[in-house]
């Protein structure tokens, strides 16, 4: 395995990461008859929404 085999596979990560945070962040915006349809709940978001406070 080559040095830019797993530096591209630690930006992947980093990047699925970022877009998790992002989308529960922009999830929490949504009442929570949504989240219950959605199958998640608030706290769950907020764990996975650190982070990620620009909106």
């Amino acid at each position: 395995m080559s040095i830019f085999t797993e530096f591209g596979r630690r930006v992947i990560r980093a990047r699925e990461k970022q877009a998790e945070r992002q989308v529960s962040a922009a999830m929490l915006h949504f009442d929570d008859a949504t989240l219950e349809k959605a199958g998640v709940t608030r706290s769950e978001l907020v764990r996975k929404a650190r982070g990620a406070f620009y909106y």
